[in-house]
């Protein structure tokens, strides 16, 4: 049986509860493997398509793909054949996320400056938007590890650009309007990925 209403979806049962994280956090190390796999190749290919495109005004935000992206990156795949995050792979992916959204804003900051494609273009929120779905659905995140992540980067994306991106207060707002519906739509996933997944457990292993 699952706790009602409860938006973090937990087993009323503590001892199923250990037994579902143990087993659902085991699985998604291996899949948190195959993210950061996708994501450093779409980094790679960003710095290639920039570098064929503009490779003067690209040059700043390149060079902070290179110099903090994909460092991130690297080391949350290597991080994750660490014993310990076996152990703790939900702050550690948490973590990891944050870190990789920061870093694709510092990104972001650094192309708008030289004046190519920067937070309030199509590839700046569609970076957002990609951020919010491979944070909250593909790294397998529960929920209540998710949403905060979640909010919490759609307001550092709306605070930088209430302070860098020089709009007039109804444009911000429209933009920030469109974050957060973005935002909402992945947390609804990553909500009804994590459901489906814990009726699948609670069929296998039975009633309690």
């Amino acid at each position: 049986m699952f706790d009602r209403p409860s938006v973090k979806l937990q087993f009323s049962d503590p001892a199923r509860e250990r037994r579902f994280r143990a087993v659902y956090d085991r699985a998604y190390v291996t899949q948190f493997r195959l993210a950061v796999s996708l994501g450093l190749a779409v980094v790679l290919l960003d710095i290639l398509m920039d570098r064929l495109a503009a490779p003067e005004m690209s040059a700043q935000a390149n060079r902070v793909r290179i110099a903090l992206v994909l460092p991130v990156l690297v080391a949350g795949w290597a991080g994750s054949y660490l014993p310990a995050v076996r152990r703790g792979y939900q702050p550690f992916a948490t973590v990891w996320a944050a870190a990789a959204g920061l870093a694709l804003v510092a990104a972001l900051l650094a192309a708008g400056r030289d004046g190519w494609e920067g937070l309030v273009s199509p590839v700046g929120f569609l970076s957002f938007v990609f951020i919010e779905v491979y944070g909250l659905v593909l790294l397998g995140l529960r929920i209540q590890y998710g949403w905060p992540l979640g909010v919490a980067f759609c307001a550092l994306y709306v605070l930088v650009l209430a302070r860098f991106a020089d709009l007039p207060t109804a444009r911000l707002v429209y933009y920030a309007f469109h974050l957060a519906a973005a935002t909402g739509l992945a947390m609804l996933l990553a909500w009804g990925r994590e459901k489906l997944v814990r009726r699948n457990f609670e069929a296998r292993s039975g009633p309690t």
